[in-house]
């Protein structure tokens, strides 16, 4: 009697132990960069664990409108500057001019046996969309766009302007 009770016992911790719900992978950046080279960018899904408080990003060469982005090209040069979608909070986040003091939306994979630990980004090419999470960037010859599905608000850049809505 005792070993068929041992028996059920073992047999439903089993069962829990099996039926258990895993735990769900943090959704992984999205690197990719312009055609050209020019822009390095990341869509940054909800819930992934690097740069909590971005949606997307994208860095490289723009226009200089204000003081602060002279002087953010002047201090750390074009691949400085970015434009940033930040994490909706208690408000719509709209996107806005950023000055990097390092290669944050740079990100990708390192190429599989080549021994350079060269970094290798897919390109996201003229004409094409890439959506991850809520945000969709899409690629033209005249610049990037990222908009976040949610809220209709992101930026634009390129070599000759940048803009957040």
């Amino acid at each position: 009697m005792i070993a068929v009770i041992l028996t059920v016992l073992t047999t439903l911790i089993l069962c829990a132990v099996v039926t258990a719900p895993a735990q769900a992978a943090a959704p992984s950046p999205v690197f990719f960069h312009s055609p050209s080279g020019r822009y390095s960018c990341a869509i940054l899904p909800e819930g992934n664990t690097w740069l909590r408080n971005y949606q997307a990003g994208c860095q490289g060469r723009t226009n200089v409108v204000t003081a602060t982005e002279n002087e953010c090209l002047r201090k750390w040069g074009p691949d400085g500057m970015a434009m940033v979608l930040e994490r909706d909070g208690a408000h719509a986040a709209w996107g806005r001019f950023q000055c990097q003091n390092q290669g944050v939306f740079v990100g990708g994979s390192t190429a599989n046996g080549s021994g350079t630990g060269r970094v290798v980004k897919p390109v996201l090419p003229y004409g094409q969309s890439l959506t991850a999470g809520y945000v969709t960037c899409t690629m033209r010859t005249t610049g990037v766009t990222c908009r976040s599905n949610r809220t209709g608000h992101g930026f634009f850049i390129s070599l000759q302007s940048h803009r957040a809505f």
